[in-house]
Parts: structure tokens; sequence; C-alpha cells
């Protein structure tokens, strides 16, 4: 990894951080799924259509952040469903503030008006607001939506004017792109609107035939996902880019970030639906401390590249483009080990059938 490299992605993930948390036997950031509640119907979404609504209530939300605190931990992701339905959600990040944590915020960005811009200056001003955007033309963007809206594409559209109006930095937003037919087909004017702000970090997002995404048309070829990366790193300037792959904000998160689910079960990230414990039964650092060879993945990813080379039976999967190495399983896997039931495998193999 180059120096500008390293540079680059401890400015938005805080990589150099989290190696030494990753040594230390310790996780650096947690999300929460404070609520699976959502004002988008995306077609791809990994959430199934049939979950029933669930939650994470305020005193489970505070007791995290004490253990956070307790484990040395870093960073709170706020994440859903769509985190900024959640009244209480302005609170549990001035909570965070107070316990040493950043606050990053995962959002659609359709409830972000002036006001809620204003909160965000404040309570992101460390940490980062990571906001997700299919497409700049209403087409495709309505094409991954179940019940699109003229009204809804344009204020997802135009998040990055409210907040750079309300003086959010750009350079501490991530914008997020899923790899879907659809987007691919204007991810150039997507990529160029992002870049014309200031935006330095946009995230590429395979699908995964998990949940709602079940259409085998809207998957990407693995030449059409090259593609893809090359058009990220010529409009950013950054021909290093190439070097990290696709969705490489949640490679570096590997091995040092788990989830908290709306039911309350701790996972090592939060479509692997096999938990390790429930916050409702244990503290989540002890929790962490007792479990943390399985939360972290160390037996699938190298700590020396974090995240950007998998071992063992994945790193020779044909499919590892869609998932990097991401066991996609219906049952628990050991990791590095031959998974049979992959979900990605079955879907490539009726592909090809």
């Amino acid at each position: 990894m180059t120096d500008s490299l390293r540079e680059y992605l401890d400015f938005h993930l805080g990589v150099s951080g989290r190696i030494q948390a990753f040594q230390q036997r310790r996780m650096y950031s947690v999300e929460l799924e404070i609520t699976n509640i959502c004002n988008l119907s995306c077609r791809y979404c990994y959430a199934s259509a049939n979950r029933k609504k669930a939650g994470l209530d305020d005193s489970t939300v505070i007791k995290i952040l004490e253990a956070m605190q307790r484990g040395g931990m870093k960073e709170v992701g706020w994440i859903g469903g769509e985190p900024l339905l959640v009244p209480d959600l302005y609170q549990w990040m001035r909570t965070a503030t107070e316990r040493g944590l950043d606050n990053v915020l995962y959002t659609n960005g359709l409830l972000i008006d002036a006001t809620c811009a204003r909160e965000l200056v404040t309570h992101c001003s460390t940490g980062r607001i990571v906001v997700h955007l299919d497409s700049v033309d209403y087409e495709h963007w309505s094409a991954g939506q179940m019940r699109p809206s003229r009204e809804k594409f344009e204020k997802n559209l135009h998040v990055l004017d409210r907040l750079v109006e309300a003086g959010y930095p750009a350079e501490r937003v991530i914008m997020s792109t899923p790899l879907t037919r659809s987007c691919y087909e204007t991810l150039e004017e997507t990529l160029a609107l992002f870049a014309s702000y200031g935006v330095r970090f946009i995230n590429l997002i395979p699908l995964t035939p998990l949940g709602l995404s079940t259409d085998k048309n809207a998957f990407l070829s693995p030449e059409e996902i090259w593609n893809a990366m090359v058009m990220r790193s010529e409009t950013l300037k950054m021909p290093e880019l190439m070097d990290l792959g696709i969705c490489e904000y949640c490679k570096q998160f590997q091995m040092t970030d788990i989830s908290v689910n709306c039911e309350g079960m701790v996972l090592p990230y939060i479509d692997y639906f096999h938990p390790t414990g429930s916050v409702y039964e244990e503290d989540l650092d002890i929790l962490v401390e007792r479990n943390f060879d399985a939360l972290s993945l160390s037996g699938w990813v190298t700590p020396d590249t974090f995240g950007n080379r998998i071992r063992g039976y994945c790193s020779v999967c044909e499919h590892k483009a869609w998932c990097f190495g991401n066991p996609v399983s219906r049952e628990p896997v050991v990791m590095g080990e031959p998974d049979h039931d992959c979900l990605l495998v079955c879907q490539h193999e009726v592909d090809r059938g």
C-alpha cells in the first residue's frame, strides 16, 4: 500500500487505528441498526421483505455506548433502515460524543433538511456521513425502487447541497452507489456529480443475492465491475484506487467492526445472519472479548493488507468480485473453509444452467 493510499484510508476510515485495535484484540467500531424501517423501497436491499419491524430502545443503546467506551472502541455507526426516522438519534449522538466516540451516519438523506444538516454538522464533525444515491437520472433511480417518487428522488439527489450549505465538509461525506444494472448505465454521470462537490471517497457496492436482491438481470459481470472501478479511479484522479477493488469501504472495516442488529444480535457484519450473542443477554464489551476471533473474521482476512486480500477457500473462488470473500451462506461457516452452500455460488450456478 502506497503512502498516499494509506493517508487516504486513514483520513476517511481510520485504518491505522483499526490495525492497532486488531493487534490489541479489540474492536474499533460498532454499527447499530437502530431501526429496520426505511422511507425508501430499494429492490436490492439485503433485508428481507418479510422482516418484522424492530429497533433498539433507549436503554439498550445507552448500555451499548457505555460498553463501547469500556472496551476502548472509537466509533459508532448509526444504520437502518433509515436512522433519521428515530426521534432519539440526536440525543444518542450527543451521548456517544460524551463517551469519546465518533458518530458515523448511514442515510439516504431524504430527511436532511436545513435543521437536520446543522445538527449533523455538530454531531458528525469528527466522524462521517455516508449517503446512498443510485443515480443522477430519475428513470434509472426509479428502476431500483418498488415505490418510486419524483419528490424522494429530488431530496436524495440534492442531499449534498443541504450538507454543504450547512457547513459540513464534502471531504467528510462518503457517497455510496450500488453496482446494479440501472446504476451502472449512468455511473459516469453520478460519479462526476459527487466529484463536483469535492467528495473524495466513493463506495461501489456489489450486489449479493440476499433479502430483496433476487433479480439476476441486475447483477453486473466481472468486466463491468472492473469498468466501474476504472471510472471511479479516473473521476477522482487516483489510479491507486484500483488496488482496493470494490466495496473498499467495507473491506477496511473487516476485523475491527461489528454490528448489532435491530433485534440486539451481535454479528461480524450486518448481513451475516449468524450471531455470536445478544446485547440483551450480555454486555457488548464482554461479548466481544469472549468472541473476538469469530467476530473479527481473523481466519479469513490477512491483517497486513486489512481486507484487501482474502485467504483460504474463498481466495480462489471465481465469484469473489461480488463478495470480496464474505461468506454469504444459509448456515454458519468456518472462515477459510469450503462453503458448499454459498448463496453466491448457487446463484451463478443457476445462471450457468
